[in-house]
């Protein structure tokens, strides 16, 4: 049920005339003047923030060949889990399957689709093979880790604009956790191929040096963060964005209402100059001023 903004009486379900029927105000363009007045301000303020981000979103992907570089860096940890670094071979009886080392397999068949790491919890505590099971368990969330920390990366870097060092530091940070897990997933690895007696249900094989690629992609990521923290882009912002974004942190912080921020809040000689040339132009001021002076002079 809508209420008249001037008398503030409530307005029958069936009313749909533009008009109160208490007070007569039209309440379509009730206070139509203040509101223009308070949007005026808003999208001044809007714009502003909206150029300045649009800057920080071009000197945090192309200001230099550090930031270039760590766009390739932020994807390449990604393709790193796609290298095949072994297998674990698993039979018992008529059933028989292979689990091979790589993220998507391994974090797939783990958790989501066959649901080994689930299923071999049982086979934990067993004399023979418990071991490898649960070095195996371990590996597998080594990897959902090294997995998250390469899809972190990536997104972090989608969001680089929102401010170089707080993004920089987020993206060292999971390089390193990323490198850490990577390691600890080929000990736990290599610990529950060791650990698989011959002839039991649970057999397989690594591939040592391929751990290597994730590894360095990840530290690779890091130093790619590291050296654009050392070498953060220049930022240029115009004297009147700067005035225009205090006014609406001022605003933000309810330090000041909105209808006490000036309109417009910036304007300089160039920006003038250009809405009166807009403004002669639309109104045909020029013409009309040529044509007064032809009739003078005749």
């Amino acid at each position: 049920m809508a209420i008249c903004p001037k008398c503030q009486k409530k307005l029958k379900l069936w009313h749909v005339s533009q008009y109160c029927p208490y007070c007569g105000t039209n309440i379509v363009f009730h206070s139509f003047e203040t509101n223009f007045e308070k949007d005026r301000r808003l999208a001044e303020m809007s714009l502003a923030n909206f150029r300045v981000k649009l800057e920080k979103a071009k000197k945090a992907y192309l200001s230099g060949w550090p930031q270039k570089l760590k766009i390739a860096a932020c994807i390449l940890p990604l393709a790193g889990l796609f290298v095949p670094l072994g297998g674990m071979n698993v039979k018992m009886g008529w059933y028989e399957d292979a689990l091979w080392f790589w993220a998507l397999d391994l974090v797939y068949n783990a958790f989501m689709g066959k649901g080994y790491f689930g299923a071999f919890g049982s086979f934990g505590d067993a004399p023979v093979f418990g071991p490898a099971v649960t070095a195996l368990r371990t590996a597998m969330l080594c990897c959902a880790v090294a997995a998250l920390c390469a899809v972190g990366i990536l997104l972090t870097e989608l969001f680089c604009f929102a401010g170089n060092k707080r993004t920089g530091a987020v993206i060292t940070a999971f390089s390193l956790l990323g490198a850490g897990a990577t390691a600890a997933e080929y000990a736990f690895c290599r610990a529950a191929v060791n650990a698989a007696p011959a002839g039991s249900v649970f057999s397989g094989y690594l591939n040592g040096p391929a751990f290597l690629a994730p590894l360095l992609l990840f530290a690779f990521a890091a130093f790619a963060a590291i050296l654009c923290l050392k070498k953060p882009p220049v930022i240029a912002v115009s004297e009147g964005d700067r005035l225009r974004l205090d006014y609406r942190e001022k605003l933000r912080r309810g330090e000041i209402d909105l209808l006490d921020v000036p309109a417009p809040i910036y304007e300089s000689e160039e920006d003038r100059l250009e809405k009166e040339k807009l403004i002669r132009g639309a109104y045909h001021m020029d013409e009309v001023k040529e044509a007064e002076e032809v009739s003078g002079n005749g």
